[in-house]
């Protein structure tokens, strides 16, 4: 008998598995910084900004997934000594939209948009570059996109590109996670009721069949 009934238990356990990799949850985003170039305090002297996207499917379960917002690099007239200021306010404009494993996006779906803001501080000469942000807004935000849970996206690194020339991309970047909703008794949003019977179906079939052996013995 407890044979039987180990064989049914692992058959929903497996089952289970199947339900929670059918929430891998995909996305596609799209990011502006502005402005773009970002100024300084010498004409000629910017940081050029290389805005991203992705439109092939990106999978925010588990752990998540790491994207670039944007990259960074410099053109600079000014001399590495006293070199050009950078004190300019920014904005980035995300875009999330749910998709499929491909890329593909639901008709008519424009997904939702959130801004992180900050000023970008530092300095830029003729044959270097150093600038840092300093967030104004919230660096975690959450985004509902209608699906049943959240995209979580925490901006989580920053390298400053190298000097006019020196071949060093400069890069902003997030990790998004996805969580499902939590519903009014603080408890995870229970798996769709159709996996759910299934589930239950399967165990029960290895109860029944361990009790027919058992009343036949």
């Amino acid at each position: 008998m407890n044979r039987h009934v180990i064989t049914g238990a692992l058959a929903g356990i497996t089952l289970l598995g199947g339900v929670s990799a059918a929430h891998a949850q995909f996305f596609n985003y799209v990011s502006t910084f502005t402005p773009n170039p970002i100024p300084s305090s010498t004409f000629g002297s910017q940081i050029n900004v290389i805005n991203n996207s992705n439109l092939t499917g990106l999978d925010a379960s588990g752990m998540g997934t790491q994207i670039i917002l944007a990259n960074f690099t410099s053109t600079s007239t000014a001399p590495d000594r006293p070199g050009a200021q950078i004190d300019s306010p920014f904005t980035i404009a995300l875009n999330l939209t749910k998709a499929s494993p491909t890329g593909i996006q639901p008709l008519a779906d424009t997904g939702v948009t959130k801004t992180f803001t900050g000023i970008m501080t530092g300095h830029l000469g003729a044959n270097s570059a150093l600038i840092a942000p300093t967030y104004t807004s919230p660096t975690v935000q959450t985004f509902d996109l209608g699906d049943g849970g959240l995209y979580t996206v925490a901006l989580n690194g920053f390298v400053s590109p190298g000097g006019p020339g020196a071949n060093l991309l400069g890069g902003l970047g997030a990790n998004v996670t996805y969580s499902r909703n939590v519903g009014p008794t603080g408890t995870p949003d229970t798996p769709e009721p159709g996996a759910v019977a299934m589930l239950i179906g399967l165990g029960s079939s290895g109860l029944l069949v361990a009790r027919r052996r058992r009343s036949r013995a």
